[in-house]
């Protein structure tokens, strides 16, 4: 049994609406399936939204943790 499968699509330049403009955006499609008898939601949740934020801003990654953004 797997617990959570995760996938991650290619990188392609996308149409993405930013401030009310349409711009060209680099865009990484990934998704995920979990089994809840074995992960809880909120525990997705909390994971999801975490990936995003880091994929959003992939140059916080390059910085020693202690210079990162503060989590909101």
């Amino acid at each position: 049994r797997v617990p959570a499968v995760i996938m991650i699509g290619k990188i392609q330049d996308k149409p993405w609406v930013v401030n009310g403009e349409i711009k060209i955006r680099s865009i990484l499609p990934f998704g995920g399936t979990f089994d809840h008898r074995i992960v809880d939601g909120a525990q997705i949740g909390k994971f999801v939204m975490g990936a995003a934020k880091r994929l959003s801003n992939p140059e916080e990654l390059d910085k020693p943790r202690h210079r990162r953004k503060k989590d909101e």
